[in-house]
């Protein structure tokens, strides 16, 4: 048999030439710019020869060390790739899936059908929470949030980008129609606790002077306030992504059509490149696909 470097000093030389740097391969493999740079070493010193060179504060990868991770993560692929094929029959099929709850019942799970259709050997099992991933109980494999993620071996990614309006059931307009933002005097703003002033910018747009201010409701969850719209309780400043089907249906509607305020796209964390598995690559593959 072939003489072989040790397997953890491989996979820590690869994500350094790939990422370009110690600290991020520490970053991408959870441990420390000390225990990547050992690593290196000591691949280093099984080949008998210099992998990274001094550039400017730093090291990089010589031209030999390019070459020879080329040929490293093809093989580091195949081997898991014929881990996921040995291991499925005896191992479990679920994906761990963690989103926000409004996003997963407006968006995530209308859509889910074509997963399942595409990938039926995945059982997908969705928790929602908007709590910041180090805070979560639960373990997960893929998270989805309204704002950047940062976790130790995963990577993030924006998927969905989106706006706001303000939207309202038909029963709302009916009782006092709104022409322009003066008649909005006659209405009640539902407003998110902890992004209550995406209400103030989106008057500030169209220059409405809150004088006397607008009468508010304020509620701990989104979801809560979208399902106040549809009950004709006053306006939401919805992302239109996610009451689309509301807007078709004629559940909903958008008393103005512009100006648009912009709101942070929805982004996913999922295990790095070197860490996850088919299960993971399918669903942001599919994740991203549908979004676009």
């Amino acid at each position: 048999m072939r003489r072989l470097p040790p397997l953890n000093a491989v996979r820590a030389f690869e994500v350094a030439v790939r990422l370009g740097s110690f600290s991020a391969a520490a970053g991408e493999l959870g441990v420390t710019h000390g225990a990547v740079s050992r690593q290196i070493k000591t691949i280093e010193g099984f080949l008998g020869i210099d992998l990274f060179r001094p550039a400017g504060r730093g090291l990089e990868p010589t031209e030999r060390a390019r070459e020879y991770a080329i040929e490293v993560r093809a093989g580091l692929e195949r081997i898991g790739m014929a881990t996921e094929q040995i291991a499925e029959p005896t191992q479990s099929r679920v994906l761990r899936v963690n989103s926000t709850h409004a996003f997963a019942v407006r968006w995530l799970v209308p859509r889910l059908s074509l997963f399942n259709s595409r990938h039926p050997g995945i059982d997908v099992r969705i928790a929602t929470s908007s709590l910041p991933i180090e805070r979560l109980a639960d373990p997960f494999d893929v998270a989805i949030r309204r704002f950047t993620m940062h976790y130790p071996g995963y990577e993030c990614r924006a998927v969905l980008d989106d706006v706001r309006l303000p939207v309202c059931s038909p029963d709302v307009l009916a009782r006092h129609p709104i022409a322009s933002p003066a008649d909005l005097a006659q209405h009640t703003l539902l407003c998110l606790n902890r992004a209550s002033g995406v209400w103030e910018e989106w008057l500030a747009l169209v220059g409405y002077d809150e004088d006397p201010p607008l009468r508010r409701l304020r509620f701990e969850n989104f979801f809560v306030v979208l399902q106040a719209a549809n009950e004709g309780l006053g306006l939401a400043l919805a992302p239109l992504k996610l009451v689309a089907h509301d807007l078709e249906t004629g559940r909903l509607v958008a008393p103005f059509r512009e100006p648009t305020l912009a709101c942070h796209p929805i982004e996913v964390l999922y295990p790095s490149q070197s860490n996850g598995n088919g299960r993971t690559r399918a669903f942001v593959n599919w994740l991203v696909e549908q979004a676009h």
